[in-house]
This record gives C-alpha cells, sequence and structure tokens, in this order.
C-alpha cells in the first residue's frame, strides 16, 4: 500500500518481465507529476494485474513509455483500478498513457478521469504497435475525451465501455467524434463495444453497479476472475475489472450534483442529488433523505420514474445556508422497501464554497510600436487569456495598436474570475524636413532619432538635396575707347571681366560673368596739295583752297575713324620763251627734238 505519495511510487527503469500484483496506490493531494506506475523501457512481458491506482487530482495513475514485447512475451495489464483527478479540479491530466508501446494486453481494467477540464482522457495512446484493448471501462466523468489514440497501431479492441460526460468521446487520429457510432464508422474498431455510465460507486471506487455491463464481455480463458478475486462468468462475463452481482431492486444515492461548487455563495441554496438505480427494474414512489449537520430531510420523488440502469436527479425543496466559506458535509439516502443491497444505498459528499477567486494583474502598460510587454496575473492555478494564449499566467504580447487583455482565471477549487489590462501603445514620431545645400559634401538623407515624452523613438528624416550655384556667362560688351558702359552698378570704361554675384531662390550663389571690351578709335592725318585750279573731294566737296578739312566714318565695331587732310594748293608757274633757230637747226622740247616752228609746252 502506498499512500500520500508525491512523484513515482513504482518506478521501473529497463526492466524485463517485471510483476506489478495487488497494489494499492494513492497520490498526494495536488502533484501534476505524479504517475502511480512509470515504467520506462520494459521488455519481455510484464504483468500489471490486481492494482487499484489513484492519482488524486493531479498526474497519471499509470504511464507506460517505450514498452516492447512479442508474440510470446506480450504485456498483460488486467483487473486493475486506475482513477484521476476529482470533480472540483481542472487539471488536464491522462488517466493512463501508453507512449510507444507495443504488444499490450489490456483486459478488463476500469479507468476513471474525474476532472473538470476539457483537455483529458481516461486512456491516451501515443504510437505503438499490436495492442489489444478488450472488456474495459473506460470513462471520463468529467467533460474530457474518454479516449485519445494518435496514431497507435491496435490490433484488437472490442467490447469495452466507452463513455464520457463531454462533448468529445474519442478523438482518432486527429479527428473528434461525439459518439461511439462515429468513431467505430471510422476507425473499425469496437464494433460489440457500449457507450453507458458504468455507475461507478466514487470516483475512485471503480466498483461498477450498471446492468447494462452484464454479461456483456468476451470471454478470456486466462483470466478467470476479478479484481476482487471473485470468480468470472466463464460463458458470459461482464465488462470491466469488477465482476457483478446485480439485484432486481438496488437504488442508491450516487452524488451530489448541485450544487458541485461554490465560489463565494451569498445566498441559501437548494441541493440536487442524482440516483441510481442500479438493479433491472424501475422504480417510482420511494423517499430520499438528505442529512446536514443536525438538519435531515425526507421526500418522496413522487411520479418519477426511475428506469432500471438509468438515474434520476431529485432536488429538494428545503433552501440550504452555506453562505459561510468552508466545507460542507451532506448525507443522503434512498428508501426502498424491495432493495435487498443496502451496503450501498447511502452515499456521503462533500462540497466546498470557496472564497471567490482573487488575482493580482499586471498593472496597466504602456510600450511604443513594435515593442513587446510581458502581462502576469497570479493567484489561479490555470490562466485562458483573450489572444488565445493558455500556456500560463504571463503573456507576451505585441500589439500594433491600443489593446485590453483578458484573462479569465480558474483556480484549484474551479472559481472563475476575468480581469483585464490596457496595452497603450505610443506610436514612433517620424517627421520629414526638407533643406538645401549648396557644398556637394552635404548632401543626402539623415536621421537623427530622440526621445519623445512616452520613452518612445521620435525619428527625423532630413533629406538635403543639392542645389548648386549658377555662373552665367552674358554677352561681350563692347565700347569705343573713350566712352563708359553701365555694368551691374557701376560704369565701366577699361576692359576686363566683370562678375557679380547673386542669391539663387535656394540661397546658392548665381554668379554673372561678362567680358567687356574697348574697341580702338582710328584718328588720320593727311597731307595732300594740289596745284591751283585743281579740286579735291574730301568728305564729300571738293576742295579748291589750302586749308584743314575732317572726315569721319566708323570701324566695323562702330567707333569713329577721324581723317584730318591738310590740304596745300600751289601755285601754278607759266613761263614764256621765244626761241630762234636757224633753218635745218632743231631744239629739245617737251621730250622731243623741234625743229619746225610752232608753239610747244612743257609742264615741270
Amino acid at each position: 500500500m502506498f499512500r500520500s505519495q508525491l512523484y513515482y511510487p513504482i518506478y521501473g527503469d529497463y526492466t524485463r518481465g517485471i510483476k506489478i500484483i495487488s497494489n494499492d496506490i494513492q497520490s498526494h493531494y495536488v502533484n501534476s507529476s505524479f504517475r502511480g506506475i512509470y515504467l520506462y523501457y520494459a521488455y519481455d512481458g510484464l504483468t500489471i494485474a490486481y492494482n487499484k491506482v489513484r492519482a488524486k487530482s493531479a498526474g497519471m495513475a499509470m504511464y507506460m513509455r517505450y514498452c516492447y514485447g512479442d508474440t510470446l512475451q506480450a504485456h498483460e495489464i488486467f483487473n486493475n483500478f486506475f482513477s484521476s483527478g476529482d470533480s472540483l479540479t481542472y487539471y488536464s491530466n491522462n488517466t493512463v498513457y501508453f507512449q510507444y508501446a507495443n504488444w499490450v494486453r489490456f483486459y478488463y481494467n476500469n479507468l476513471n478521469n474525474n476532472n473538470a477540464s476539457v483537455s483529458g482522457s481516461a486512456l491516451y495512446l501515443y504510437y505503438g504497435t499490436n495492442n489489444v484493448f478488450v472488456n474495459n471501462v473506460i470513462m471520463h466523468e468529467g467533460t474530457g475525451r474518454a479516449l485519445y489514440n494518435y496514431y497507435a497501431g491496435i490490433l484488437l479492441s472490442d467490447h469495452n465501455d466507452i463513455f464520457s460526460n463531454g462533448a468529445t468521446l474519442v478523438y482518432y487520429n486527429n479527428v473528434s467524434y461525439p459518439d461511439l457510432a462515429s468513431y467505430i464508422t471510422a476507425s473499425t474498431l469496437d464494433s460489440n463495444s457500449v457507450s453507458v455510465d458504468p455507475n461507478y460507486q466514487s470516483g475512485f471506487d471503480l466498483h461498477i453497479a450498471q446492468s447494462g455491463l452484464d454479461s456483456a464481455a468476451i470471454p478470456t480463458a486466462w483470466i478467470m476472475d476479478d479484481i476482487d478475486s471473485e470468480p468470472r462468468d466463464p460463458l458470459t462475463p461482464d465488462i470491466g475489472a469488477d465482476e457483478v452481482q446485480y439485484f432486481p431492486d438496488n437504488i442508491r444515492v450516487r452524488k451530489i450534483v448541485s450544487p458541485e461548487q461554490l465560489c463565494g455563495e451569498s445566498e441559501t441554496t437548494k441541493v440536487t442529488v442524482r440516483i441510481t438505480n442500479y438493479g433491472s427494474n424501475d422504480q417510482t414512489g420511494f423517499d430520499v433523505t438528505l442529512i446536514h449537520d443536525e438538519d435531515t430531510v425526507t421526500e418522496n420523488v413522487g411520479a418519477a420514474i426511475l428506469m432500471g440502469g438509468g438515474t434520476l436527479d431529485y432536488t429538494f425543496s428545503k433552501d440550504w445556508d452555506i453562505t459561510d466559506y468552508g466545507a460542507y458535509e451532506f448525507k443522503s439516502y434512498a428508501t426502498l422497501a424491495s432493495d435487498v443491497n443496502h451496503q450501498n444505498d447511502t452515499m456521503v459528499d462533500v462540497f466546498i464554497n470557496n472564497p471567490p477567486l482573487s488575482i493580482t494583474m499586471s498593472p496597466d502598460q504602456s510600450i511604443c510600436t513594435g515593442q513587446m510587454v510581458s502581462l502576469h496575473a497570479y493567484g489561479a492555478a490555470t490562466y485562458a487569456w483573450s489572444n488565445g494564449y493558455n500556456r500560463g499566467y504571463y503573456n507576451n504580447v505585441s500589439p500594433l495598436t491600443t489593446t485590453t487583455y483578458y484573462v479569465s482565471a480558474t483556480a484549484y477549487s474551479g472559481c472563475t474570475t476575468v480581469d483585464s489590462v490596457m496595452v497603450t501603445v505610443n506610436p514612433l514620431d517620424t517627421v520629414e524636413i526638407y533643406n538645401n545645400t549648396c557644398d556637394t559634401a552635404l548632401d543626402g538623407v539623415f536621421h537623427a532619432t530622440y526621445a519623445d515624452q512616452f520613452g518612445c523613438d521620435s525619428l527625423v528624416i532630413n533629406t538635403v538635396t543639392l542645389r548648386p550655384g549658377f555662373e552665367t556667362i552674358l554677352p561681350v560688351l563692347s565700347i569705343c575707347d573713350g566712352d563708359s558702359i553701365l555694368v551691374y552698378a557701376d560704369y565701366q570704361k577699361t576692359a576686363g571681366n566683370y562678375r557679380d554675384t547673386l542669391a539663387t531662390a535656394c540661397g546658392c550663389d548665381s554668379v554673372l560673368s561678362v567680358d567687356l571690351n574697348i574697341d580702338p578709335v582710328y584718328a588720320y592725318v593727311v597731307l595732300d596739295t594740289i596745284c591751283d585750279g585743281d579740286s579735291m573731294m574730301i568728305g564729300g566737296v571738293y576742295r579748291f583752297a589750302s586749308g584743314s578739312y575732317m572726315e569721319s566714318w566708323q570701324t566695323v565695331n562702330g567707333c569713329d575713324s577721324v581723317y584730318n587732310f591738310h590740304l596745300t594748293v600751289h601755285p601754278v608757274y607759266a613761263e614764256s620763251q621765244l626761241v630762234d633757230l636757224c633753218q635745218g637747226d632743231s631744239i629739245f622740247l617737251e621730250g622731243a627734238w623741234r625743229k619746225d616752228a610752232g608753239s610747244y609746252y612743257d609742264t615741270l
């Protein structure tokens, strides 16, 4: 007998042919790491039989990992009670877990997962090959799955009772099935199995009282008795670890249905009990009694009919004061004159009025765009965040906009509460400015980061565009020597290059450049003579007298070209000479010899 165990009461590591028989194992109240029987790498045909293993509120009753056998040395597991959880806790645990287990022969076992979580399973199979599951009761009394099979190879699975109060009865190869019929169609397994409430005596006392399991098993020659060493019917045994003697008239109050769990109840409440007919005859008109402290109430169910193998929920008319926080124990029993099995008539059940769940939340947060913040909640067992994160008390978030996150927290007691935290997202300010430069070394895009009033980065983007200075070459200017011209703001009369600097619209230099040419002015003095009586055209006029005359022309550049004419008129002299010659003589006149009389002229 193992009591108040914390981790692994029975642990086998690389074992061969181990036998685990007739043990009573029970965990410490809360430890999700509890494994009642934990076998790691087991070989050569182990035997697990006649054990009662209970993981009280968390953990697993049995966990087999990497267990190998063969046709001659299969692992035989039969006539065991495996239970986990209680109706007051919300752990997501599995009662029996096979991981990579092969050649398992699983017969006549009763399983019950009584946790309130929808995520757990009574039997969890993860891969493995050549396994057989026959004549077992596989039940999730809460709202989880009875069977979870993830691609585990099964040679035979039949004549089992597979039952759950949840929406999913079986999860098979990544598909959820709500009932036995749909599972049988998909798997071609369990064609002779049933799905009925086995009516366990309690969440951990897995003796059954369901007449629907009577004679519904298939005989197994090597298992001739049940968990209590009572003989099995050799031809028509019962499904499960318990071979039951059924009575035609046998009813009992099985459990308190409501209130199952209270959280800060502040008003009186009525109590509802569930009565189970373990017999085959229908029953009606019987009394049911409820006792708390010194208060006893007996009422008749009236015309309500409780069919054989069925259940009836009955609510007492009395209002009970359960407003104080703490545990409340109620005793209840049904009175039926023809009931011959009185040993199971009375039920004692306890429920707790827990204080309201109060959790501690992170204060409202303020972050910058793109940052992550960790939100925390404390004081509960499980947490479901509004963004879908359900893994724990913390939640790392990085919202794009201001968001309120809600967390639904659940205590070990099952009490819940909802709280929230707001995450304010402060935007990253981005300021864009544009500038110009005349310096080729200063153009480009420049980033500068500053902290704003929220501590977030404020990004300044400065785009500097190169705006070069301009030099404009103006047409060449020309003036005549001695003249002047207005260049920019001054009169100039000297040849050269003149520049003026202006500012553009962008503030850069704009240079004006002009060349000034000085064209020469020409003055000519012309000395000329004529003979008296002659004339000379000067300035468009014939001149006869001596004197100075001026005449102006323009050069090709438009400047004056002045001619100063000095005209001298020379007198003309006339001299007569009488020459006498003798006949026959001659004289040289005007370049020739003359011998004839006459007038001859010669100009000198």
